[in-house]
């Protein structure tokens, strides 16, 4: 969201109020919270790591398509949702077969197969087609603030599907 928020100032000027920033801080305190787990002085003993600079590539790229969503075509979210699958289905099935065809391919079991359905239906088709209407809707400033909604559901479902623990320092943060 703070990508979004940011990039939505410096790709069409738009700005925002001191509410949305301190939203920002609010948020960064509670990323800050789970991050530390409950203990801000323990950030001076994290390190940065390759998976980390992933984490961040990854969001800044989908802020990217977030703010590029107010210039898409004038289709339906379903009829853009297509063209943008198909795109990463011919862009990734390359490699896909190259694994294959290595014997370095890792194929899912029966569970790998429910979570792989949960993924693409859920998260991939509805979720998406539902963004990128909510982004035609109200802009990309102000649904990306939804995007804090995230680690929200995601502590949720590995608490009941995964059953991880939860600490106080989750509550907090999510609360905030």
């Amino acid at each position: 969201p703070v990508l979004v928020l940011a990039g939505a100032r410096i790709v069409y000027g738009v700005r925002a109020g001191f509410v949305r920033w301190v939203g920002v801080a609010i948020t960064m305190a509670g990323i800050l919270l789970i991050a530390t787990e409950g203990e801000p002085a323990r950030i001076l003993e994290l390190q940065i790591n390759k998976g980390d600079f992933f984490a961040f590539l990854s969001a800044a790229i989908y802020a990217a398509f977030t703010l590029a969503l107010r210039k898409k075509p004038p289709l339906s979210a379903m009829a853009f949702f297509l063209g943008v699958a198909l795109a990463a289905l011919v862009s990734s099935a390359p490699m896909m077969l190259v694994e294959a065809w290595l014997g370095a391919a890792i194929w899912p079991g029966w569970q790998g197969l429910m979570v792989l359905l949960y993924v693409a239906v859920f998260t991939s088709i509805i979720g998406q087609i539902c963004w990128i209407r909510a982004v035609e809707i109200i802009g990309p400033g102000r649904a990306g603030v939804f995007q804090n909604l995230v680690p929200v559901f995601g502590a949720i479902s590995s608490v009941v599907v995964l059953r991880e623990a939860f600490h106080w320092h989750h509550a907090a943060s999510l609360g905030l």
